[in-house]
């Protein structure tokens, strides 16, 4: 079982999961359940009421079925449940037989933090990433939230009640000595990975968002809401798919969102505390434990975007909507045969987007 952490790459490594499930086979081993296809469930999980609950617990262990020897659950947003759901979920796969072995991938806070606040926001949190960071420095051990998803030797604990093979995973930033996350995670399994591979036309990568970028969606989310425009299912579609995903995860080169100076001696200090409490929970880790600290000379960024940044995303991402826009206009005129006009149209507007003259 892959329980997480978030933004530990764990994206990647479930697409090639995914994309090789015959190559994994021929090593006798399944994979039953990633965030594709078991939204419904992790919902359930997350929600906080006991009877969804433990019904998702029955959905979730359903899906193993007879077969290879081993198999593989990986969903990042099981970090977070409690000791008694996450005890149940282990019990309830012992009992079909099963011996379970739960892993744990990590990446230190100074990067999980700014990356865990831009997906907040891509689900249409409205928090700046000054508050969000005020947030994540007042919380502790035990809260929900970022340290329920984040905090190592808690997730430990709630997920060993019922196992004592638990392991956590060092995500090393960047790769050393060409072993990634992809790596180590089959190291533990025993998948060799070189037999992995993407499914054609599965995006392995999700670019994380500059904070220019970031900004631009947090205040169009201010936006919606002021206009009570409904969660679902319009944001997904509208926002994430055609505006994040189509537009601004496209326009590649901009700098990632960065831990503010400010706040890079309290993480590296909690991450410090964090890897001394792993090492008195005797869990095993694997990879370098230094890729689990804050380091001392991160990159850092600004905590507010400069808004004529701001201003030059939402330009690019307009302009990028209206040239799809037309372009799905001109599939549709060509399908009825008024192809050569519309197709002329579509050329010029595109030229004058791109030109920022509209």
């Amino acid at each position: 079982m892959h329980i997480g952490t978030r933004k530990s790459g764990t994206t990647s490594l479930q697409g090639l999961l995914r994309g090789s499930s015959a190559a994994l086979a021929e090593q006798s081993v399944a994979l039953r359940a990633t965030p594709h296809g078991m939204t419904e469930v992790i919902a359930d999980l997350v929600s906080g009421r006991r009877e969804l609950q433990e019904e998702a617990v029955g959905r979730l262990v359903r899906v193993l079925k007879l077969g290879p020897e081993r198999q593989i659950i990986s969903l990042e947003a099981l970090a977070e449940l409690p000791q008694w759901l996450a005890s149940q979920i282990v019990a309830a796969i012992q009992g079909l037989g099963y011996e379970v072995k739960v892993l744990i991938t990590a990446r230190h806070w100074g990067l999980a933090i700014p990356s865990e606040w831009q997906q907040t926001v891509k689900e249409r949190g409205t928090a700046t990433l000054q508050e969000y960071i005020a947030a994540t420095r007042h919380g502790s051990p035990g809260e929900p939230g970022f340290w329920a998803c984040h905090y190592l030797p808690d997730i430990v604990s709630r997920w060993s009640e019922r196992t004592d093979d638990v392991v956590v995973i060092a995500t090393p930033s960047p790769p050393v000595d060409g072993l990634g996350i992809v790596d180590l995670f089959c190291a533990e399994v025993g998948i060799d990975p070189s037999t992995l591979s993407k499914a054609p036309g599965e995006a392995v990568a999700n670019r994380s968002l500059s904070l220019g970028q970031a900004e631009m969606v947090r205040r169009l989310n201010l936006e919606l809401s002021r206009r009570q425009v409904p969660k679902r299912p319009f944001y997904r579609k509208a926002v994430r798919g055609w505006i994040v995903r189509e537009s601004l995860m496209a326009d590649s080169g901009r700098t990632p969102v960065r831990l503010p100076a400010e706040a890079a001696p309290w993480c590296v200090e909690v991450t410090r505390r964090q890897l001394v409490e792993l090492r008195r929970s005797g869990v095993r880790i694997v990879g370098d434990e230094a890729d689990l600290v804050c380091p001392e000379d991160l990159a850092v960024g600004p905590v507010e975007p400069n808004d004529r940044d701001v201003l030059d995303v939402a330009l690019g991402a307009m302009a990028e909507l209206a040239i799809q826009r037309w372009k799905t206009v001109a599939e549709r005129d060509l399908a009825v045969g008024r192809p050569e006009k519309r197709s002329t149209r579509v050329r010029r507007l595109r030229t004058a987007v791109r030109r920022r003259i509209l």
